[in-house]
């Protein structure tokens, strides 16, 4: 990328100088990298959607500002919440992309949980602390499933009861 950019505009850029630089394309890798799966997951979610609903509201004189947010927004919401939540779960383990970019640095800028974790094992072979944090990843993982499940399961089954 540095390569590029010089050649391109003449910025002359160095990511093992610079932390926010490095930082920044750690961010622009990782968005270049899921942005596909998180929009098919919401363009297949709007898609299946069904045309009733949104042709009532227009009968009934709403907006589209209106449809959008008690309508589409409701309906998507659980697409949104798994999308979100398999994006945090995935955050939590990134280690080979800034692996590859930045080995962790400059410094500790880039050092994500997940490279973190892998310098602390395979380097310092300090397995104890590497098991504690993982352990510790482990549990916010299924914090973070648990709380998908209130979300998305937990009405679903309420509502199915009350019927």
């Amino acid at each position: 990328i540095p390569h590029f950019l010089h050649n391109w505009f003449g910025y002359d850029m160095n990511i093992g100088r610079d932390a926010n630089v490095a930082f920044a394309l750690t961010v622009i890798m990782d968005l270049w990298h899921w942005t596909p799966l998180v929009t098919l997951t919401l363009l297949a979610a709007l898609l299946a959607l069904p045309k009733d609903p949104f042709e009532q509201a227009q009968i009934d004189g709403a907006n589209r500002w209106q449809i959008f947010w008690h309508i589409t927004l409701p309906m998507i919401r659980p697409a949104i919440l798994a999308t979100v939540f398999i994006r945090l779960m995935d955050a939590l383990r990134t280690v080979d992309e800034v692996w590859m970019l930045t080995g962790g640095g400059p410094g500790a800028a880039t050092r994500y949980l997940g490279l973190h974790i892998w310098k602390t094992v395979f380097p310092k072979t300090d397995y104890g602390y590497g098991s504690a944090i993982s352990v510790i990843v482990l549990y916010m993982t299924l914090v973070m499933c648990w709380i998908l499940y209130v979300a998305l399961v937990a009405p679903r089954q309420k509502k199915a009861v009350e019927q």
